[in-house]
């Protein structure tokens, strides 16, 4: 697997129904590959959510999202990558998605496989 980090921030104004919000943007994105081909490869999602997880546990990995095979610039489907996100307010608390940046599906995290634990199987 390729994994790709950003962490980008966001300042929305209120809209109706909505509040202000303002924090950081983490996204994580996941390329199963081949490791002799390079080619996209198959995975269920739960295994790549794990790493997300991970990533995400030195906040709280409950408040993640995932984005399924959706490149999250442009909101269109882009095959061979899954996306999770996390958004964390100014103090580094994770919130819920603020309505006013979703521009493509978010599924909660902990809805993949019903787990919210972090569990990382090793062979070492």
């Amino acid at each position: 697997m390729q994994i790709h980090t950003t962490v980008a921030p966001f300042d929305v104004a209120a809209a109706e129904w909505f509040p202000a919000a303002t924090g950081f943007t983490v996204t994580v994105i996941v390329h199963p590959v081949d490791a002799q081909t390079g080619v996209p490869r198959y995975l269920p999602p739960a295994e790549p959510a794990e790493w997300a997880r991970a990533i995400f546990s030195t906040v709280n990995s409950a408040h993640g999202y995932f984005l399924g095979a959706v490149d999250p610039g442009t909101g269109g489907h882009r095959r061979g990558q899954l996306v999770y996100r996390l958004y964390v307010d100014t103090d580094r608390r994770a919130i819920p998605v603020p309505r006013q940046v979703v521009t493509c599906p978010h599924y909660l995290l902990s809805a993949i496989d019903g787990r919210a634990e972090i569990t990382i199987p090793t062979t070492a």
